[in-house]
């Protein structure tokens, strides 16, 4: 399974998708704690915003599969765009 951090644009979609371990960060959440959500993540794979991973990724370790999500606000990308990134990375996609 997967467990996503995120923030509200992105957990509102993959929780639609059936993700059940979803945890919503503000940008008002220290980074303590989202390296703490990250460490005790309760699957191995974790999808996380990139904007947020770029905020803890020197400060992480982890032997846990990360994927980070782009912003589709940010970013003109096609639909499929995340599916792609989780069939590349765990070889399995979630359809949207």
């Amino acid at each position: 399974m997967i467990t996503l951090i995120g923030m509200t644009n992105s957990i509102i979609g993959f929780g639609l998708c059936g993700v059940k371990d979803v945890h919503e960060v503000r940008t008002s959440t220290p980074l303590e704690d989202i390296i703490k959500l990250i460490h005790n993540a309760e699957h191995d794979v974790v999808m996380i915003d990139e904007e947020l991973f770029k905020l803890v990724e020197d400060l992480i370790k982890t032997s846990k599969i990360i994927i980070k999500i782009p912003d589709r606000f940010k970013e003109k990308s096609d639909d499929q765009f995340v599916e792609k990134i989780m069939k590349d990375t765990i070889g399995a996609s979630i359809k949207f």
